[in-house]
């Protein structure tokens, strides 16, 4: 379900092609794998791109936006998140608190069943 779920800051956002038997949705967090975009969850940990903000549909090889730094909420398991805790995905629209595989840190502490991370693309970090 498409979910544009950006909250501040810069995405500083890059335009990536997209496997034609792929379907992403905007939200999505993403990964690179051979050179094109996928759900994340298809890819290694170091492949991490960042947050779609376009869908693309199956056959469709369009390059699309997509996110690779800036805050974004997330569903997420109830807890205590707490700034600078590790951010790992679960699935393609769902994080967990986790230094493993991480994608970015909490960017607001909250005791909700959604965080605000902070981004970090593994492949355009700096």
């Amino acid at each position: 379900m498409d979910k544009m779920r950006w909250r501040y800051g810069d995405t500083e956002p890059v335009m990536s092609d997209v496997g034609c038997a792929t379907v992403i949705e905007i939200g999505d967090l993403v990964g690179l794998f051979n050179c094109f975009t996928y759900p994340a969850t298809l890819c290694l940990a170091g492949s991490f791109l960042g947050v779609a903000m376009q869908r693309s549909i199956m056959g469709d090889s369009n390059p699309i936006r997509v996110a690779t730094a800036g805050v974004f909420e997330f569903d997420c398991g109830i807890g205590k998140k707490t700034i600078g805790n590790g951010v790992s995905m679960l699935e393609k629209q769902h994080v967990q608190i986790s230094d493993r595989f991480k994608i970015g840190k909490v960017a607001k502490n909250t005791n909700k069943r959604h965080v605000l991370i902070d981004i970090h693309s593994k492949v355009m970090c700096k």
